[in-house]
């Protein structure tokens, strides 16, 4: 999976990072995985990189944008409206800085700032490791003994703060205050219907999923379904079945075996729509267990 960080200095370097981005997108890649080239945009104030990129992302000098929407006109226009889709968005301007994510922040978003620095990305790790030290956030280890997850807002380092679902964060750069908009404008079209009863509102999200994958004008042979034999995936794979998309299922080897897993059913529908499908064996393999907290 392609990572994005956008890092911005109050005051202008002296010197070319370039060198430190790539030591960082290098540091981050997994020892099992073999990365595209990072996409690296400097300048005398700011600095982009992007590891693993892939031709799906759209970038303009150090403007990001990751994920799909209905349009792009206006993409990395500061304060256009922000588009309907599943993203997160870098809009990096000589006087403001946006950093966005999408209504339900499908992708999390996360940043650091202090009196001379801005960061903002999709990996905690890139912002530690641009950083170059590590405070460890007691109240995140907990959650994850606890729940298996970081819990409500908390990043593994206490500097870290997360991006909430819908909302814009702007960085002035003439007074290096940031300011945040928990209500940005996604220019979403109302719906209104004289029925009020459970097939009528079946029927508009009928319409609505329809309408919003018919939009998305995406290249399927660039992007591939994570399938699995329950709805959500399953609805997906109706609306967007095509030979060209690719689709991919994991679990163990012997969920093969079993008509009724995820792994068949998921093998079964890809086979009926004629698509390309991977299964990746997740097996338990001896003395796996170091590599695997290794990488994590």
């Amino acid at each position: 999976m392609a990572k994005a960080i956008t890092i911005c200095f109050k005051n202008p370097i002296k010197q070319s990072i370039s060198s430190l981005a790539m030591k960082v997108a290098k540091r981050i890649e997994p020892n099992n995985v073999h990365a595209q080239q990072p996409y690296i945009f400097e300048n005398e104030n700011t600095i982009t990189l992007i590891y693993n990129p892939t031709s799906t992302i759209i970038r303009k000098d150090a403007n990001v944008f990751l994920g799909t929407c209905k349009s792009t006109n206006d993409l990395f226009e500061q304060n256009a409206p922000l588009p309907n889709g599943s993203y997160v968005l870098f809009r990096v301007g000589n006087k403001t800085v946006e950093i966005a994510s999408d209504y339900a922040a499908s992708r999390t978003l996360w940043y650091y700032n202090d009196s001379k620095l801005f960061m903002a990305s999709t990996s905690q790790r890139m912002i530690v490791s641009f950083l170059g030290d590590f405070q460890l956030n007691k109240k995140a280890c907990s959650w994850f003994l606890c729940t298996g997850t970081l819990g409500p807002g908390l990043s593994w380092d206490e500097r870290i703060k997360i991006v909430p679902p819908r909302t814009r964060l702007i960085l002035n750069r003439s007074n290096w205050q940031v300011s945040i908009d928990h209500n940005p404008n996604f220019n979403f079209a109302k719906i209104q219907s004289e029925q009020n009863n459970d097939l009528s509102y079946k029927i508009q999200l009928k319409n609505a999923v329809e309408k919003t994958i018919k939009g998305l004008k995406i290249d399927t042979s660039k992007w591939t379904l994570a399938l699995s034999g329950g709805m959500d995936s399953r609805s997906l794979l109706f609306h967007l079945q095509n030979e060209n998309l690719n689709s991919v299922t994991w679990g163990l080897s012997e969920a093969l075996e079993l008509p009724t897993s995820d792994a068949s059913i998921a093998k079964n529908l890809a086979q009926i729509c004629k698509m390309k499908h991977s299964y990746a064996k997740m097996d338990f393999k001896q003395n796996s267990f170091p590599i695997l907290l290794e990488r994590f």
